[in-house]
This record gives C-alpha cells, sequence and structure tokens, in this order.
C-alpha cells in the first residue's frame, strides 16, 4: 500500500491527462484543474452530492458560485 501526501495526492491530479474517479475530492480536483475526467458514484454512498457537482459545472453555475465567494472575501478581508 502507498500513502501519498496531501501534495503528492493533489499532484496527481494536476499533472494527469485524464482521470477517472469515485471520489467526491477527485471530481472537484478534476475540474478544479481543468482535467478531462469520468466521475463513477455510488447511489449508497453519496450520490446526491456528485450529481449536485456535476450539474453546478456543466451549466456553468459552479464558475457564477466561484467568483461569487471570491468577490465575498476579497470585500470581508478588506473590510
Amino acid at each position: 500500500q502507498v500513502t501519498l501526501t496531501i501534495p503528492q495526492w493533489i499532484a496527481m491530479f494536476r499533472d494527469a491527462s485524464y482521470v477517472v474517479t469515485d471520489s467526491f475530492h477527485g471530481t472537484v480536483f478534476s475540474i478544479l484543474f481543468g482535467k478531462d475526467f469520468k466521475c463513477v458514484y455510488n447511489e449508497f454512498r453519496g450520490a446526491a452530492r456528485f450529481k449536485s457537482l456535476l450539474e453546478m459545472h456543466q451549466s456553468g453555475k459552479l464558475e457564477e458560485m466561484r467568483q461569487f465567494s471570491l468577490n465575498w472575501l476579497k470585500t470581508a478581508l478588506e473590510t
């Protein structure tokens, strides 16, 4: 069994040419790094959050939410 540090684990997504994952966080990092990916989820292990994330990503709402969050943080830090 190989144990990776967190930076090593994240680097695997950053450096991948294609990702196949059953991990919610793997899906998130695939999106953040702009990777082509296949997400495999289990209906008995929280499929709703995968579906919600992928729907937001495909509709462009994820980017809208990201910009909203960044603007909110920027404003909060300025006050």
